[in-house]
Order: C-alpha cells, then structure tokens, then sequence
C-alpha cells in the first residue's frame, strides 16, 4: 500500500473506533478479559504455589521416615557390635588372645573367637563381615568378607580419628573391594572399640561390615519419576549409597551438595536448585548415628505434571470465557448503540428538513427516553413552524384589513363633532354624550400602541356599557370592583370589551329578565391578575359548554380567518391573543350553568 492510503486507511480505523459501539465493545472486553486473566494468573500461581508446598512438604516427610529407617538399620548393627564387645566371656578369650607367647595356643584361641564371630553374625543377612584387631599386635580374627589388615586399619584417617576421641564408635561409608574374591565389593564400615570391662583401656578394634545394598534398601521404594533419585552422602562429599552404583565410592560433583554439608539446623531441608540445567526439588535429612545426609533430588517438570494440565485447562477455559465475553460484549454494545444509532439517523434527517420522522425506540432506558424527547420536540417544531406560518397569514389578513379600512380619522371625528353639536343646539344631550362616547371608543380602538393599563381598558369597558345601557333601557345593570394595586398593570388592548360584548348579547339579552353584569379585577398571586366577567343571564347547557371550552383548547391550531362566527364571538380569538402574547399557562376558562349565567375569567401576567 502506498503511504497516503495507509494513512486514509489509519483514519478510517479511527474514525470508525470513535463510535460508542466499538468504543463499548472495547471496554467491555477489556473489563471482562482483564480480570478474568488477573484471576486466572493469580490462580494458577497460588495453585502452583501450594502444590509445590505441599510435595516439599510431603518430600521432607519421607525423607524424614526414610533416615528414620537408615539409622533404625545402622542402630541394629551398632547394637549387635556391642553385644559382643560388652560380653565378659568374650573379653576373657579376647584377653587371653593378646597375652599368650605361645603361638600355637594363640592360634587355637583365636579360633575359638573366630567361630563365636561366626555364630553371632550368621544370623545376619545385612552384615558381611566382622574383624577383631588387637591393640599393639598384629593378631587378627576375622569371620565372613574380608574387611582390613592392621596395617590398613593403621593409616585410615577414620580410625585415627576414632582412637583419638572419646567415643566408641565411628562409621565409615563408600569402602569398595575390586577384587573378584569379594562377593560385596560395596560396603560401609562400623569400627567400634573394644575396652577393658576390668581396666577401662582400649584392647582392640571390631570392624563390622555392612552391605551396601541393605543401606539402598530404606530407601530404594520411593518413587520420584522416572529421574529422580535417592542417594546418602558424608561429610566429606564421598557417596555412601546410590541407586546407581557407578557413582560410589567417588566425591560427588552434585552442586547443592556444598550446601547440604555446610548447612546449620535452623536452615531449611527443601530447597530448589539445578542439575543439567533442570529445576529439581532437594530434600535432605540427616543422620543422628552417622555423619551421613540422604538426599532426594526429583526434578520440577515431573512434580509439576498436575500443575501443567491445571494450565492447559485454565487456558482453554479463558479462551472459551474470551469468545464468550466477545459476544456478549458485542451484544451489549450494540443493544446500546443500535437505538443511538437510529437516533442519530433520525437527527440527520430533521437536519435536512424532513420534519415527519418518528422515532420507535423499544428501550426503558436513558436512549429511549431521549428517543420520546426528539418525538416531542419535532412534534414541537412542527407546532412552532405551523403557529408562525398562521401568525405570518394573519398579520398579512390584518395588513389588508387595515389598509382596507383606512378612513381619514379627521373625517370620522369631524363626523362626530358635528353629530354632538347639532345635538347640543337642538338640546338633545343623551344624542350629545352618545357621540361623544363613539368618538372616545373609536380613538382608544385605532391609538397606535396596543398595550394600555388596566385603568384605560376598564375606561373603555364602561364607555362601552354607557352605550350598550342606552340600548337596552333599564334591562342591563353592572358592578365594577378594581384593586387600586392592578389599576396600573399593563394589558393588551381590546381584551376585555369582547368578553363583556359575549355576556350582553348571549347572556342577559337571552333572559327574559334583566340582567346583572359583575367585573372584578384582582391579583391572584404577586405574579398574577385575573379579571373576572360574570352575568346572570341565560347561561349554557353542558353540550354548549363542553363545545366551547374544546373550542378554546383547539384555539392554538386555528387561523384568525376561519373564526367561527357563532354564539361566543372573540371569546376564541381572545383567548389565542393572550396566550400568543404571554405564553401558554395563561388566557380564558370559561364556567356556566342554565338560567343561572356564565362567569369568564382571564388570567395574565402582572407587568407594569
């Protein structure tokens, strides 16, 4: 690919990440992908842990057991020398040995002692020999394998050792005979001194040896795979007993030997080292009867064989609970992301001026409840487009009207004037104060500001009353009560002289008896003014009542032009005024009973 279309395909990519869906299926994922593999890790550790534990745990307990065994073995040697050193009958024949001149009668004790060693270690399977060297002489006496000559016996560092010490007894391992005479070229030697029981000195040496198979074994029926291995070492390094018996008899190049030696007795006996480049698990204890250390070594692939199928097993679980989290991830994501999506598609069109859209959104959540809100405020803006097209038509209507009914005021009133002089020289004063009222009505209706007080609205009303009572003789009476606190408060113009018109001719007009016209003017809250219009005339049935409170709920969705001209003339167009000029919590309810009458009140803002 060249440059420029890796970088559009780059841009591409993140522009497609931007979307709430993907950007949801991602952090879904990583939610649930992330501590699933921080569980799983931790598991498989801890899991790892314990196990590795428990078999160091389990391996020092054989091992335990096993030198248990090893120093029960050499304890029932050390028990068998010292039954025959410590028999007095023995030490008699033995003394007896060491003072005779006499060859010849030597020679035949020494014989005597010889088959005493033959009866006693006959028994004994494990032990291969047994020889008696006497202290200052050269006379040995010996039953089974061959063990030492006193020459032998005289440069061993062992012996030296023993002889120079306090204790009875030390044991020797790894002693190998080459000789093809020897049934047992591998085996550990005890050499126990042999003391005066009379006297307390040192008379001699019994050497015993022991078989070294008999010290595989204590421990040859443990099973640590098929390369592990058990074997016992002394101080000295020098191997005392192995399965593999090419490795006798030689120091040993183990690694972890030099700590196994050097080791105190607070340290622990299970540690993890290396050989051949392999994590092996050492377990070591030690003898209490010898200077000796057994010594298991098992390799931690073999111990960890459980472990590995624990990991298999978690992986394959994660993957599955990975493709598992994908999916539901992506269902979620795009659960949520559809609707916006159709939300948005829906916004694109508005955009472009398709004002039908409808969104359905099947949803209870925050998307749905936003898909309500654009259905509404689209229904809205359709309602605003039409109320302002109507407002455009009858501004337009109200234009013509005006320009149609442009008559020359100066005219009018000239008109006026000359009506309410001929009046006054003819004497005719009610015809005098009727023109004169005409001519206020007319100049209060066509002033050219459309808002005045309440005050100059009432002024108007009760000219027109003056006019209405000439009319209709002594068939129309009225009370006014103004709050002195409204008087000043401003009103659209022309408000009230429809409503008072509507209760006359369709109120008291209709009553065969005279009628009573009540209008008050009072603050309902510090906010708000309401005037009241009430008659006591013929009133509404329910059916009539009902038409006309439906037609001022309708009012919003009518033009000025297609007013009906019925019963309630203006009370709509009145209503549709107020709410236009100040919103839609105010304008008219209108409330009436038959033969009792009809009360009209009007509810706008308090403005001064």
């Amino acid at each position: 690919m060249k440059p420029n279309s890796i970088q559009r395909f780059f841009r591409s990519a993140a522009a497609y990440l931007q979307l709430i869906k993907w950007k949801l299926f991602i952090s879904y994922v990583i939610l649930s992908v992330l501590p699933i593999s921080v569980i799983s890790v931790v598991l498989y550790s801890q899991a790892t842990k314990t196990i590795e534990n428990k078999i160091a745990v389990y391996s020092r307990q054989i091992i335990y057991q096993t030198v248990g065994k090893l120093d029960g073995k050499l304890e029932s040697v050390q028990d068998l020398s010292l039954q025959i050193v410590a028999d007095a009958g023995f030490q008699e024949r033995l003394e007896r040995v060491r003072k005779q001149t006499d060859s010849e009668l030597a020679t035949r004790e020494m014989k005597d002692v010889e088959r005493e060693l033959d009866r006693i270690i006959g028994s004994r399977s494990d032990v291969v020999g047994a020889e008696i060297v006497l202290s200052g002489s050269d006379r040995v006496m010996s039953s089974g394998e061959y063990l030492v000559s006193p020459r032998e016996l005289g440069n061993d560092p062992a012996y030296s050792e023993l002889m120079s010490q306090s204790g009875a007894y030390a044991w020797k391992g790894a002693v190998n005979y080459a000789s093809s005479q020897v049934l047992y070229p591998n085996i550990s030697i005890l050499m126990r001194k042999i003391k005066s029981l009379h006297s307390g000195e040192d008379i001699g040496v019994l050497v015993m040896g022991i078989k070294e198979f008999a010290l595989a074994d204590t421990y040859s029926y443990i099973d640590l795979g098929p390369t592990g291995f058990v074997f016992v070492v002394d101080s000295d390094r020098r191997l005392v007993s192995h399965l593999d018996k090419s490795e006798l008899n030689r120091v040993s190049d183990y690694p972890f030997i030099s700590r196994i030696v050097r080791s105190s007795v607070d340290e622990s006996r299970t540690f993890p080292s290396y050989l051949d480049d392999r994590k092996v698990l050492v377990s070591y204890g030690v003898s209490e009867l010898a200077d000796w250390y057994m010594v298991s070594v098992v390799p931690y692939d073999y111990l960890t064989e459980d472990i590995g199928q624990i990991r298999t097993v978690s992986v394959r679980l994660g993957l599955i609970l990975l493709l598992i989290s994908v999916f539901v991830s992506f269902y979620i994501s795009s659960t949520i992301s559809r609707p916006a999506e159709v939300l948005v598609r829906a916004m694109r069109r508005v955009e472009s001026g398709d004002l039908s859209v409808n969104v359905s959104l099947r949803t209870g959540n925050e998307i749905g409840m936003l898909g309500g809100h654009f259905n509404h405020m689209v229904r809205r803006m359709n309602e605003l487009i039409k109320r302002v097209y109507e407002s455009e038509l009858v501004k337009k209507e109200a234009e013509v009207k005006a320009l149609q009914s442009q008559i020359n005021p100066h005219f009018l009133y000239n008109t006026l004037s000359i009506i309410d002089s001929m009046a006054s020289i003819k004497k005719e004063k009610e015809i005098s104060e009727l023109a004169q009222r005409l001519s206020d009505i007319f100049r209060y209706s066509i002033s050219g500001n459309d808002v005045s007080t309440i005050r100059e609205e009432i002024n108007q009303v009760e000219r027109y009353l003056y006019i209405q009572k000439i009319r209709y003789k002594d068939k129309i009476s009225e009370t006014i009560e103004v709050d002195p606190e409204t008087e000043k408060g401003l009103i659209t113009k022309l408000l009230l002289q429809p409503i008072v018109e509507n209760a006359i001719v369709h109120g008291i007009c209709k009553s065969r008896t005279p009628g009573h016209l009540t209008i008050k003017v009072y603050l309902s809250s510090e906010e708000t003014l309401k005037i009241e219009v009430a008659d006591d005339g013929a009133g509404m049935s329910r059916e009539r009542l009902k038409e006309v409170q439906n037609r001022l709920r309708e009012a919003d969705r009518h033009s000025l032009s297609v007013e009906p001209r019925d019963g309630n003339i203006g009370i709509a167009n009145v209503h549709r005024r107020i709410r236009h000029t100040f919103g839609e919590e105010y304008g008219l309810e209108i409330d009436s009973e038959p033969g009792k009458g009809t009360r009209v009140v009007m509810k706008i803002p308090m403005l001064t």
